[in-house]
């Protein structure tokens, strides 16, 4: 569904179908006249996040490496990429370093939620 014409494609499939054909179709019929889209959204199915991508970008030749925040799998190159640099190291915050109350307790859960994690990564 195009978002500024709500023009949309509506294709016929059999059933049963998997991902590589739907995928399979999507290339075919919507690529070939519109080029890939700049973003298409999800209802987050795990099929479709799965075997749809893989197959789509499978069928483009590209190869799709995913990442989230919970299974970080990019090694910090966005932040090269983008900022030309790592990422600022978190500096410990020391109670009572600021006036601000909210500010102060955000930071105190933050370091608590730090320390947690680190605890936690060396049991593992």
């Amino acid at each position: 569904m195009d978002r500024l014409s709500k023009y949309g494609h509506f294709l016929p499939l059999k059933h049963p179908y998997s991902a590589k054909t739907v995928a399979e179709l999507f290339v075919k019929e919507v690529v070939r006249l519109h080029a890939f889209p700049t973003s298409i959204v999800s209802d987050r199915d795990k099929v479709l996040l799965s075997c749809f991508w893989k197959e789509m970008f499978r069928l483009a030749s590209t190869k799709l490496n995913r990442s989230s925040a919970y299974h970080l799998q990019s090694d910090r190159q966005t932040e090269l990429v983008v900022y030309g640099r790592q990422p600022p190291p978190l500096i410990y915050y020391g109670d009572g370093a600021t006036t601000n109350a909210t500010l102060d307790e955000q930071l105190k859960e933050r370091d608590l939620a730090l320390t947690t994690l680190k605890d936690h990564l060396r049991l593992a």
